[in-house]
């Protein structure tokens, strides 16, 4: 095996960039949400959750039954929580009771 020559130049070099990505702040872990905290951010239940985790950014667990875990941008980024429509209860009008000279006339068969 031959050793590489550096020269001082190249070694200068090499030191500042290590000292300039060292000084920097490490980045941030992606922050990850279970089922039942994305199910809350969305509005949505946790089946529905399930069965759409591949459209909210799902990251595989580790282990024999891994959790599911999301990150938290994707859920972000997949939109607004989702609001049930009010719908307008209706209720039943009350029929007043008809005048009885309007009805027809009827007899009992006996």
């Amino acid at each position: 095996m031959s050793a590489l020559a550096l020269d001082a130049a190249t070694i200068e070099a090499i030191a500042d960039a290590l000292a300039e990505r060292l000084a920097r702040p490490p980045a941030q872990p992606a922050a990850l949400l279970s089922v039942a905290e994305v199910a809350a951010r969305l509005g949505r239940s946790r089946d529905w959750v399930r069965s759409h985790r591949h459209e909210l950014g799902v990251v595989a667990g580790t282990g024999a039954r891994p959790r599911l875990l999301f990150a938290a941008e994707h859920v972000a980024a997949y939109g607004r929580p989702y609001a049930v429509p009010q719908i307008p209860r209706v209720t039943a009008r009350r029929r007043s009771s008809p005048a009885t000279d309007a009805l027809l006339p009827y007899r009992r068969s006996t």
